[in-house]
């Protein structure tokens, strides 16, 4: 068995003191160090990470990516999402799990799907998956040029890269999952990875 690099060390050891709870799980769970993906990612069992990300970004925003990850794990979004889009699914859950991070006063990186305006709060992952694909087909259904506007007036977000926007579906930071259900290595990565390529 390979040995932990000391930033997921610390990262787990601090989560342990902080939240005994999430950090016995983070403890639990098989680490695997991917370097081809952008941050982490989970199937229930096991966490990928990318080594460089973690050393580039310090303990305390590792420690809320461990976080994330566990809390993917402990809400079984691994198996939850039965036949839902996976990119999707994986919007609403980062949600759901980025609002409670964040009223934590955890450290998580400021590409991450947010719901800062607290659109989905209180809501489990099932409903706010329906409310964004809702909001994916309306946008689907409105004339192009209607929709090219209406996603500028949202606050100009490129959206997550899975055909849906974040800014017009109440988030207020958007970014790309590419690392979701493999990165083109041909490597099979889990659909519950979080963050982009350079971040969560």
């Amino acid at each position: 068995m390979e040995q932990l690099p000391a930033i997921i060390t610390k990262a787990r050891a601090r989560l342990l003191v902080r939240a005994p709870f999430i950090g016995s799980i983070a403890l639990g769970l098989e680490w695997v160090n991917a370097p081809d993906i952008g941050t982490m990612a989970t199937d229930g069992r096991s966490v990928w990470f990318n080594r460089d990300w973690c050393e580039g970004h310090g303990v305390e925003k590792t420690m809320g990516v461990i976080a994330h990850e566990v809390l993917h794990v402990v809400n079984r979004h691994h198996l939850r999402r039965g036949e839902r889009d996976a990119e999707l699914w994986n919007a609403a859950a980062d949600l759901l799990i980025n609002r409670l991070l964040e009223d934590d006063k955890y450290v998580l990186p400021q590409d991450g799907l947010f719901d800062r305006d607290r659109r989905y709060a209180g809501l489990p992952t099932e409903t706010i998956y329906a409310r964004l694909l809702e909001q994916q087909q309306q946008q689907a259904e409105q004339p192009s040029d209607r929709r090219s506007s209406s996603q500028a007036s949202a606050g100009g977000a490129s959206g997550s890269g899975n055909g849906h926007d974040p800014a017009a579906s109440g988030q207020t930071s958007s970014r790309a999952k590419p690392d979701q259900g493999g990165t083109g290595t041909g490597k099979a990565y889990p659909r519950h990875a979080t963050g982009a390529r350079s971040a969560t």
